[in-house]
């Protein structure tokens, strides 16, 4: 603001002399040269009136930085010292409880409980952990986690129950262990799969754990040989079969395509189409009628 004002005296310092020299030129006499003179000396004596301590042309006055703090690097204004915190325009001392530090945030409370300690009511409570736990680096919740193979219950660690043909696994839902591999969870306990003959553990969590061999189908919890007839294969799946390429899949079977005269096997394999410019008709491949 003071800046400001100086600039603002210097210009009309300027603008009265230049009036004052140009009226010294252009006009004689000793009235006018004492007129002048009269400018010159009001200009100087704003230019005096600004360089002092007293603000001018409406400057404010900038409010005093208080004690316990210091004004800002850059800009106008002043923030709180280490160890305060700003209330209105004042500083006042953050009280730290023990065990507690302060977090150097400008923002309230200014401080936060160290390792091993939860805020209370503005106070720093030990935190209990039980047996078989640890402390967590977690700021929330219980402060606290169970070692592997005990989970949290009622404010206490306790011990997993792994069935017989079971492990500790590292999820926590729905449980804290799992089924050895041939076996399944069923309530509290692991039961063993049935594999059927001619089938194999699958290792799925879901459906019945196992999958019939390549060749064999599914059927009434049993490994049914897939019958495969004549002028057929069995399919990528190995639970299917399909037709060679010119047979058509039947419930009797695979049966050969019937080929009338201009038609072809299409890429499917088992069905057939005409050449052109034949069209199909029915069963068989005719020239399209000309429109005469």
């Amino acid at each position: 603001m003071r800046q400001l004002a100086l600039l603002r005296v210097g210009s009309l310092l300027r603008h009265r002399l230049t009036g004052a020299l140009a009226l010294a030129v252009n006009r004689k006499g000793r009235d006018t040269m004492n007129a002048a003179l009269r400018q010159i000396a009001r200009a100087g004596a704003l230019l005096l009136l600004a360089m002092s301590s007293e603000p001018t042309f409406g400057q404010t006055r900038s409010r005093p930085v208080p004690d316990n703090a210091a004004p800002k690097v850059y800009g106008d204004g002043w923030n709180c010292k280490s160890g305060f915190l700003r209330k209105d325009d004042a500083c006042f001392g953050i009280v730290v409880p023990p065990n507690a530090y302060l977090t150097g945030r400008p923002y309230a409370p200014g401080w936060e409980c160290r390792h091993g300690y939860r805020t209370v009511d503005s106070t720093c409570v030990a935190i209990v952990v039980p047996a078989h736990g640890f402390l967590s680096d977690r700021s929330y919740g219980d402060g606290w986690d169970c070692d592997r193979g005990y989970f949290k219950k009622n404010g206490v660690c306790a011990e997993v129950a792994v069935p017989e043909n079971g492990y500790l696994s590292e999820a926590s839902y729905p449980r804290y262990w799992d089924c050895n591999r041939g076996f399944r969870a069923s309530g509290e306990m692991c039961v063993a799969i049935v594999v059927p003959a001619n089938g194999y553990l699958d290792g799925s969590s879901y459906g019945k754990g196992w999958t019939c061999e390549r060749g064999f189908r599914d059927t009434a919890n049993t490994c049914a040989q897939i019958i495969i007839p004549d002028n057929a294969y069995l399919d990528a799946t190995g639970r299917d079969w399909r037709c060679r390429r010119g047979f058509a899949r039947t419930t009797a079977g695979c049966v050969a395509l019937q080929l009338p005269q201009h038609a072809f096997v299409t890429s499917g394999g088992s069905t057939w189409d005409c050449e052109r410019p034949y069209q199909r008709s029915g069963d068989e491949c005719q020239l399209p009628r000309s429109g005469n």
